[in-house]
């Protein structure tokens, strides 16, 4: 190095950090593969336009944790799956949107085992029929709100399904989306969150996506500052990270999904649209639980509400449904619910006329 004067001084001392910095990374990969290996979960997402995070469009790319390995993939316009989907709708097909989070999604089964993908086989064999799958691992019911606000009601549904998933409640206080006023739901001004920021900034490097698919690092640090970043928007409205997925949540919590399950059910109904509410209980040390307040729920009657855990799963050994120690339902659960939705449409939509 002594014999090295400008640029090469300076050139070997960049070459020397950076091979530091790849060594440095290679060791902290393999401790975490040895030692606390993460799942492989990418939320391949960005902030989308109308202020809250969108799919990646034409992912091609793995899940991978203990209970399972599977595909991802999505379309042109980041919806589960590779069907393409036209606007305005074709004559004569009856569409279906799919609102949920990770389980809506399908993390746990292939493209074509979600209950979305088994519901349109189900029903294309009668009647030309589309399922779309809005699904997007981490959505709350306000990110479902105006998902379908902005885009959903552009696929002229005929039919929505909103998938109510535990962690629901949480998520729609702590996104910041929407609050109540005098009784009111009321969307609050766009709020630039430091995840948000971070967020979308990462999935524009080139090679991010990469590591997010194959870097055991880089899951354990993205899994650790979404843990962080949670647990700040928790603080925030005084509730804890471990109310994530609690079975009592807070009434702010209650009153503020009440409503905007209400809000989904009217915006839907006021254009004609049927609307059907799953659900969809959490496995918890070997028993279902689930916490949506149904009973709070005004408008309640203008929609088809289920009880997945009894309804749909109950005759069934939990564990055939159920993953251990992880939500995300086996191909058996999104069968049995495609079977029960299929029934609903055929016997009770179509029969009249729908």
């Amino acid at each position: 190095m002594r014999h090295l004067t400008g640029w090469k001084k300076w050139f070997a001392l960049f070459l020397m950090l950076v091979f530091g910095l790849v060594v440095a990374g290679l060791i902290c990969e393999v401790a975490v593969r040895m030692f606390s290996p993460p799942y492989i979960m990418p939320r391949w997402v960005e902030n989308s336009s109308y202020g809250i995070r969108k799919q990646l469009s034409n992912i091609r790319g793995f899940i991978v944790t203990p209970q399972y390995r599977h595909r991802f993939s999505t379309n042109s316009k980041g919806l589960r799956g590779t069907n393409e989907h036209l606007i305005p709708k074709p004559p004569g097909v009856f569409r279906v949107l799919a609102l949920g989070d990770s389980v809506v999604s399908g993390y746990g089964v292939e493209d074509d085992q979600t209950f979305s993908a088994k519901l349109e086989k189900k029903l294309s064999a009668t009647r030309p029929t589309e399922v779309l799958n809005l699904g997007l691992p981490g959505y709350s019911n306000a990110e479902e709100l105006i998902q379908l606000q902005n885009i959903g009601f552009d696929y002229q549904p005929d039919l929505v399904i909103l998938g109510y998933f535990v962690n629901d409640h949480f998520e729609n206080l702590t996104s910041d989306l929407y609050r109540l006023q005098e009784g009111k739901l009321v969307r609050t001004p766009e709020v630039i969150e430091p995840a948000f920021f971070l967020r979308d900034r990462l999935s524009r490097i080139p090679g991010y996506n990469f590591f997010c698919q194959h870097s055991y690092l880089v899951n354990f640090l993205r899994q650790k500052a979404s843990e962080f970043f949670r647990s700040k928007a928790g603080q925030k409205h005084a509730v804890a990270i471990s109310d994530y997925t609690s079975g009592k949540p807070a009434e702010q919590q209650i009153v503020l999904t009440a409503a905007l399950v209400d809000e989904i059910i009217r915006v839907c109904t006021a254009r004609g649209i049927h609307v059907v509410v799953l659900n969809i209980p959490m496995e918890e040390k070997g028993a279902w639980m689930q916490n949506m307040p149904t009973d709070r729920l005004t408008l309640k009657d203008q929609a088809k509400i289920v009880d997945v855990a009894v309804e749909i799963w109950g005759r069934e050994d939990i564990w055939k449904i159920a993953n251990p120690g992880n939500y995300h339902p086996k191909e058996l659960g999104h069968e049995l619910i495609a079977g029960w939705l299929a029934d609903h449409i055929k016997n009770d939509l179509w029969k009249n006329g729908k």
